[in-house]
């Protein structure tokens, strides 16, 4: 386990996970999670390699969030928001079940589920969840998405920036984290958004 303090000095750094994630979480025995600064790829021969970037936020200077013309937001259940995410992420097959179990949780914020959809066709185009982990103030983006069809619109940057500007009265800062060689560039989309850092961290599976 980390403890709060550590965790606090350098969040991206400390932890490839937010921090109540990395106290309840356990890495299983067959995968290793090394920081970039501590890894030689010499040393993992017979894994397979997948980085995942980190970043932080502090909440200062945010900029104000638009919704691009056209859309609006949407008030979605767990089955439609679990239906969105399956649709922007290939082979995931995301039960309403288990995003209504996210509710259960005590970093669960009702405000920071954030559904849009398209003022005419009524179809949900974008989505984003984030969680507020309130022993140590930290907000955290968990599920950001885009309809396939509808991306390069501005609606991946009005999500995170909406989801920011709604914690910052709930939160000290806010982390995420993301595949860092993503075909879709999350990672400048965050930037853009104003978070920073460098920090990398390696997910290493054993292969078979």
């Amino acid at each position: 386990m980390i403890s709060k303090e550590e965790y606090l000095k350098n969040p991206c750094r400390s932890s490839s996970l937010n921090y109540w994630k990395s106290n309840a979480i356990s890495v299983p025995s067959e995968m290793s999670v090394v920081h970039d600064s501590d890894y030689d790829a010499d040393d993992w021969n017979g894994y397979a390699d997948e980085c995942y970037f980190r970043l932080l936020h502090r909440l200062d200077d945010l900029q104000l969030s638009r919704i691009p013309r056209g859309y609006k937001i949407h008030n979605s259940d767990s089955r439609q928001i679990a239906k969105h995410i399956n649709l922007c992420y290939p082979g995931c097959q995301m039960g309403a079940d288990e995003v209504e179990s996210w509710k259960k949780r005590n970093v669960y914020d009702q405000t920071l589920w954030l559904t849009i959809c398209d003022e005419v066709s009524g179809e949900i185009v974008a989505s984003g969840i984030a969680e507020i982990d309130p022993e140590i103030a930290e907000g955290s983006l968990e599920w950001i998405q885009v309809s396939p069809a509808h991306r390069r619109h501005g609606l991946g940057r009005y999500v995170v920036l909406e989801l920011l500007n709604r914690m910052k009265p709930k939160a000290c800062f806010a982390t995420v984290s993301g595949k860092l060689n993503d075909v879709n560039s999350p990672l400048s989309l965050y930037r853009s958004c104003g978070f920073t850092g460098n920090d990398v961290w390696h997910v290493l599976s054993r292969l078979k």
